[in-house]
C-alpha cells in the first residue's frame, strides 16, 4: 500500500526530477518557418552537446538599420515529433544591432547548438553586411510574438469560400 503525500512518487518510490534546463532531452528543436512548417535542427534522442548547425533564412520585411524597436524574429520550437511542438522563444537581431539596412528578402544564417543540458543557444550571421549576432536566443512565448501569434480568418463550419465547389458527401451506411 503506498503512503498519501501532496508531492507525486514514481513507481520507484521516489520523487519525480525535473530537468536542470527545463527542457526534456527527448525532444527536438527547429525554427518556425512562416507557413507554420518546421525546419528540424536537430532530432528526437540525438547525443548532446552537440555541434552547431545552421539553418538559412530569409527576412520577410525590410529593417532599416538603427531604427528604434524594430527587430527580426525567428521562432524556435520543441517538440516531441514531427507534428506535436511548442515555442521555446526566439532567435532575435534588434535593427541597433545591424551596421547596414536590410532589405526584404535578406538572407540570415542561424547558427543553433545545444549544450550538454539540451539548452539549446542561437547565433545570427548576416552575410550583405557581415554581423554576427551571438546569444540571439530570448526566451518565451512573448519573445517570438510579442503582440501575439497571428491566426488565420476562420471560415465557419459549412461555409464555402466564393468559387468554390462544395465537396462530395460519402451517404453510405
Amino acid at each position: 500500500m503506498s503512503k498519501s503525500s501532496d508531492s507525486p512518487t514514481l513507481s520507484n518510490g521516489s520523487a519525480p526530477q525535473p530537468y536542470a534546463s527545463g527542457f526534456p532531452p527527448e525532444s527536438a528543436v527547429g525554427v518556425l518557418r512562416p507557413d507554420d512548417s518546421v525546419e528540424w535542427v536537430f532530432d528526437v534522442g540525438e547525443s548532446v552537446p552537440a555541434p552547431r548547425r545552421r539553418v538559412e533564412c530569409r527576412t520577410s520585411a525590410a529593417v532599416k538599420a538603427g531604427a528604434a524597436g524594430e527587430a527580426l524574429r525567428f521562432p524556435i520550437v520543441r517538440g516531441s515529433g514531427r507534428v506535436r511542438h511548442s515555442v521555446i522563444g526566439a532567435a532575435v537581431v534588434r535593427a541597433d544591432e545591424l551596421s547596414a539596412d536590410l532589405p526584404a528578402g535578406s538572407r540570415l544564417t542561424l547558427g543553433i547548438r545545444l549544450d550538454e543540458s539540451h539548452n539549446p543557444s542561437v547565433s545570427i550571421f548576416i552575410p550583405s553586411s557581415g554581423d554576427i549576432v551571438e546569444d540571439a536566443l530570448e526566451l518565451g512565448f512573448k519573445a517570438a510574438f510579442p503582440e501575439g501569434r497571428p491566426t488565420p480568418p476562420e471560415t465557419p463550419v459549412g461555409d464555402v469560400p466564393p468559387g468554390a465547389q462544395p465537396a462530395a458527401r460519402d451517404t453510405a451506411i
